[in-house]
């Protein structure tokens, strides 16, 4: 029957689709696969099962190879959202002393994807007792105990950064940066502030021009700038989002995301009255205005419906 024939033919396909996922999987080398992973907008979803059965024999057999191991758990978790396998393997892989440190912090990263912090934490502190100097272990460390409700082991974790700013890192500005932004996360907003100040200066001091026409630099004004916004330093926080946009890069969506992020500070601001009245009085005293700032404060009253 016509019936018949087709789920023969649905067999016979998706016997393809498994050998070239398991060949994939087995060698380590992408190729195409539209129909096994989700994102894909040809995904052959029904199958998903078979996928993940597939991926899981393919990992038992590489169960002792690290970089087969960790390929196998990308395909897990960037091509069917299964972080719980892909966990429950690189937690496996450690006990049995298969994981290095590219692989823990693999994990790691998983765990934060799944929101289970404080599993996290052990992990990190082995990889901080081997790796002192690396700030942006110490920057997951301050997010997992923060989440964790760990407020004391939070507060070490950034001090200890500090500490390691100074010792090892005292003139290089994307480390300081690497800690502002765990700060924002985790609500330690005036030493965030001073850090980003401390990164913006040496950065402005080290680049050509000053780092005009730098997307890093915008990127250190704009962490500025949600640092003031979110102590509720409006002058400030507007001061630090047009900072962005001067100094912006010739990228056009970067461009972009400046000004949205000028729009944002303005619209979160809770005393625009007194902002516009300060915008009104530094106009009348230099003579100088800024079109963008007006347009975006103009948006922001309008929003709030004044």
């Amino acid at each position: 029957s016509l019936s018949a024939r087709a789920a023969d033919l649905e067999q016979r396909l998706l016997s393809l689709v498994l050998a070239h996922l398991d060949r994939d999987l087995r060698t380590l080398r992408r190729g195409n696969r539209p129909l096994t992973e989700r994102r894909s907008g040809r995904f052959w979803g029904k199958h998903a099962g078979r996928y993940r059965a597939t991926a899981l024999r393919v990992a038992n057999d590489l169960r002792d190879d690290e970089p087969g191991l960790l390929y196998v758990c990308q395909y897990l978790t960037h091509g069917l959202d299964d972080y719980a396998a892909a966990i429950e393997l690189l937690e496996a892989a450690l006990e049995r002393d298969v994981l290095s440190d590219a692989g823990s912090e693999q994990l790691v990263g998983y765990l934060h994807h799944e929101g289970r912090w404080a599993d996290s934490i052990p992990h990190l502190e082995r990889l901080l007792a081997s790796q002192p100097e690396r700030i942006d272990l110490v920057a997951l460390a301050m997010r997992a105990t923060f989440h964790a409700k760990r407020p004391q082991a939070t507060r070490a974790w950034f001090e200890a950064g500090q500490a390691t700013l100074q010792r090892a890192h005292r003139e290089t500005p994307s480390a300081y940066a690497q800690l502002v932004s765990a700060c924002l996360e985790v609500g330690f907003l005036p030493e965030g502030t001073a850090l980003i100040d401390t990164a913006i200066e040496l950065y402005t001091r080290s680049r050509p021009n000053r780092g005009v026409g730098d997307h890093t630099l915008a990127g250190y004004y704009r962490m500025l700038s949600q640092l003031q916004s979110a102590q509720g330093n409006t002058i400030a926080a507007v001061d630090a989002a047009c900072g962005a946009v001067l100094v912006w890069s010739a990228d056009r969506d970067r461009r972009q995301g400046e000004l949205e992020n000028l729009a944002n500070v303005l619209r979160q601001a809770k005393d625009l009255p007194a902002y516009r009245a300060h915008l009104e009085a530094e106009v009348a005293a230099t003579g100088l205005e800024n079109p963008l700032l007006r347009r975006a404060l103009g948006d922001a009253f309008a929003r709030q419906g004044d």
